[in-house]
């Protein structure tokens, strides 16, 4: 998995720290549109960062790449993974007692937008 250089609202916008665009990572740019950072691979929108919740889409690239990509800006205990070709948004208790729990999965399609708090 590519590490990148920023994936939560604080580090992005301490990363950028007044520029308009940045490269994150390998294909992966980010850029400010007023208070949301937009995340792209190769050049295409998948991520929305907002102070207080990500929006995400798979921009029609149910690839290994534009999931993993999407999952590092993801809030704990929620996830992007595929099932017999089929892409998931998987929502889990990430603070349970005994750590990781079975939560909920719904099948998403890879061109819309979806929102995760």
């Amino acid at each position: 998995m590519a590490t990148l250089k920023a994936t939560t609202y604080t580090e992005l916008d301490r990363l950028l720290a007044g520029d308009f665009e940045r490269v994150i990572g390998n294909n992966t740019r980010c850029h400010c549109d007023g208070d949301v950072f937009v995340i792209t691979l190769h050049r295409n929108e998948i991520v929305r960062v907002h102070p207080d919740h990500v929006e995400f889409t798979l921009a029609g690239w149910n690839t290994v790449t534009t999931r993993e990509r999407v999952n590092q800006f993801l809030p704990r205990g929620a996830s992007v993974n595929t099932h017999d070709y089929v892409a998931h948004l998987s929502r889990w208790d990430a603070d349970a007692e005994h750590g990781y729990r079975e939560g909920e999965a719904e099948s998403i399609s890879s061109d819309q937008w979806y929102t995760v708090d």
